[in-house]
């Protein structure tokens, strides 16, 4: 999902960067750190998409439940979101 948060408008960028005393002990060239949890998953509603879409499959490894997908139009799918509306996205409109 990363991959294509370049698309994340400044106002949800300010919200995941922590403060500057969180900064003082976790420096940005040795750890990447957030400071936000949005209230609404992102991701929940990208997986539900990708469910739809019949791009994730439900699988095992092992005894490790897992989701099985094709990961660029899943990817595809969360920057489709973000170019339409990144703030309803998360929660903020």
């Amino acid at each position: 999902m990363h991959y294509v948060e370049d698309a994340l408008p400044e106002a949800i960028k300010d919200k995941f960067r922590p403060c500057n005393a969180a900064e003082k002990l976790y420096p940005r060239d040795q750890w990447f750190i957030e400071a936000w949890s949005p209230a609404c998953k992102p991701w929940y509603a990208i997986q539900q998409a990708a469910y739809d879409r019949g791009f994730i499959t439900d699988g095992y490894i092992g005894c490790a439940k897992c989701m099985l997908l094709p990961v660029k139009p899943v990817i595809s799918l969360y920057r489709e979101a973000l170019e339409r509306d990144a703030l309803g996205l998360y929660g903020l409109a």
